[in-house]
């Protein structure tokens, strides 16, 4: 599992949109990324963090097949289909995943697979941040996700999704970021030490807001 606030987006560079004092949702005519897009972007981090850990195994006869689950169907819609958007965040962001796929030292498939939102409650919490300010707390809203490690994101991923996200992506910039990317390690927090921690997946701070999840 893993959680990332709106904070964290802002203070990345990301245009996210602001929330008002004692809101747990931003409004939605507010200037920023659709939730939409977050919802994209937060299904190539998982995407991303999926194939990382596989990478240490290694292949295996066959390869892999991943299977990417989201309960937002324009997300899903966007990892085969992206070119039927007019935005060019999405089309970005969906150059940024092709990339990651051809540039992946794994044999592997991938596809995506709608999860109803009923089932999805475990994301729900966990992008919560100000509902659900410590992991504890998280854990305890849904049991499940206390037999889960809780992940530390690499910065530069997130940055080089950020910059994916600015302009047109050249062949050599795909190359030289993705080899990058895949010699990043995702670090596990400690057992044990999470129970009343507010640090995101990003850095050790308190956060408020709204923010992505797994």
């Amino acid at each position: 599992m893993w959680r990332l606030s709106d904070a964290d987006l802002s203070e990345l560079g990301f245009p996210v949109k602001a929330l008002c004092s004692g809101q747990y949702e931003p409004d939605r005519k507010a200037e920023g990324l659709h939730i939409n897009i977050l919802e994209f972007i937060a299904l190539i981090i998982n995407i991303w963090l999926t194939e990382r850990l596989l990478l240490k195994d290694g292949n295996r006869v066959g390869g892999h097949i991943i299977q990417a689950l989201s309960d937002n169907t324009s997300a899903l819609s966007w990892m085969s289909h992206a070119s039927r958007s007019l935005t060019p965040t999405v089309s970005r962001l969906a150059r940024f995943l092709t990339a990651l796929q051809v540039y992946l030292p794994l044999q592997s498939s991938l596809t995506g697979r709608h999860l109803p939102g009923r089932q999805n409650i475990g994301a729900d919490v966990l992008s919560r941040v100000h509902q659900y300010p410590s992991w504890g707390s998280a854990t305890a809203a849904c049991s499940h996700l206390a037999a889960l490690p809780a992940y530390r994101l690499p910065r530069r991923l997130l940055l080089t999704m950020l910059s994916a996200t600015l302009s047109m992506q050249t062949e050599d910039w795909s190359e030289r970021r993705m080899i990058e990317l895949w010699k990043l390690e995702p670090l596990i927090f400690p057992t044990g030490s999470l129970a009343m921690d507010t640090r995101t997946s990003l850095w050790h701070r308190s956060h408020r807001g709204q923010g992505l999840r797994r």
